[in-house]
């Protein structure tokens, strides 16, 4: 008995064409999405770098300045310049300056501690997220 091939293995047929075309899309969209994935990511961690470096740079500034700098009075300040330090577009800074022996149960105390307390703020996209920072100014003139 002797059999016919019905197929012949000469070449690519139609259908390997359309399957290899199908995988690399699939796999190019796939692509597509984790480099757009990796860089939203590396985006939001440099606006959260900024926000940081900002928020540090303005209490380094309060630390270096004298403990009765009119500055540092006990209040709220907001704004794109605090403290020298000028905050880009996106981003906004709010210091509360309290001073420790005015608040409750303190009022006997010595003025030697100021609480400051920094707020930043900035766009990600479309969420508005913060960064809080809490620190406290020493009164290094006795």
């Amino acid at each position: 008995m002797h059999c016919r091939k019905i197929k012949s293995n000469k070449g690519y047929v139609a259908a390997d064409a359309i399957l290899g075309i199908g995988i690399f899309i699939i796999l190019s969209g796939l692509v597509i999405l984790l480099v757009i994935n990796i860089y939203n990511t590396n985006l939001s961690m440099h606006r959260t770098s900024m926000a940081t470096n900002y928020a540090v740079e303005i209490l380094e500034n309060a630390k270096l300045l004298n403990y009765y700098d009119s500055k540092l009075e006990q209040g709220e300040y907001e704004g794109k310049n605090l403290l020298g330090v000028e905050l880009s577009d996106n981003y906004t800074a709010k210091l509360s300056i309290k001073d420790y022996n005015k608040l409750e149960g303190n009022e006997s105390k010595e003025n030697l501690i100021k609480i400051l307390e920094l707020n930043i703020e900035y766009q990600d996209g479309d969420l508005t997220k913060n960064i809080k920072i809490n620190t406290l100014k020493l009164n290094n003139n006795i």
